[in-house]
């Protein structure tokens, strides 16, 4: 049996089709390459108060805000700016341990300690302490859980995810948090920990509350739900 074989000569047409594919994969690997941002590091050397980073946040400005375990910081995109806990100033932040950074409608800065929140105004540059109304109470009080989320849907309502506290609801144009009933209290006392919470796109507002479950607020009831037990 005979075996025919075509051979086919590298001529100028198959040198101009493998020269088109080299020239497409190069084009390619230039635009991938250019396409990939290019990553620096911002640490202590460079001004941050800490290397542990627990939050960040971009505000209106364009200004990043870092929370570390030390301190609060705010990178203009060349330097740093440090907010630290002073003892002799009332105005300043009522913990270093800094947790979870927020926005308002009014461009205010809402900063989760481990010991409280603040407010930061950027018109005056100065901290001052977050309110709430406890559920069931009309006494205002300071808040001083420890903040795990905060987080903002297009309302322009404010959700703080707190440990002990629950839900805090910060309505939208308001300065003060109302307090969301607890899915499970001790002796009447609200003793929830809200260990994240995120809205999605629907703007509905999923939280995990420990040792309960994952749950929604329900924005007309103002009421959390439980959706599934068996996530603790």
């Amino acid at each position: 049996m005979k075996i025919h074989c075509t051979y086919y000569p590298f001529t100028a047409l198959n040198k101009g089709f493998v020269a088109i594919i080299v020239s497409t994969f190069l084009f390619l690997q230039s635009l991938l390459a250019n396409t990939i941002p290019s990553i620096s590091h911002l640490g202590i050397d460079k001004g941050l108060s800490n290397n542990s980073v627990r939050s960040i946040y971009q505000d209106h400005k364009g200004y990043i805000w870092f929370g570390s375990f030390d301190g609060l910081n705010r990178y203009d995109g060349y330097n740093f700016k440090v907010f630290r806990k002073q003892l002799s100033d009332s105005n300043s932040l009522p913990h270093n341990y800094i947790t979870a950074i927020g926005e308002d409608v009014k461009h205010n800065l809402w900063v989760g300690t481990g010991q409280g929140l603040s407010i930061y105004s950027q018109l005056t540059q100065t901290f001052s302490d977050a309110m709430f109304m406890p559920n069931g109470s009309n006494q205002k009080a300071k808040i001083t859980y420890n903040i795990n989320v905060i987080a903002g849907d297009k309302a322009g309502n404010l959700f703080l995810a707190t440990n002990d506290g629950g839900l805090l609801v910060v309505p939208s144009g308001l300065q003060i948090a109302l307090q969301t009933a607890c899915v499970k209290s001790t002796n009447g006392t609200c003793r929830n920990d809200v260990e994240t919470l995120i809205v999605d796109k629907e703007q509905r507002v999923w939280l995990f509350v420990r040792d309960i479950g994952l749950c929604i607020y329900n924005k007309v009831t103002k009421t959390i739900q439980v959706v599934n037990t068996h996530l603790k």
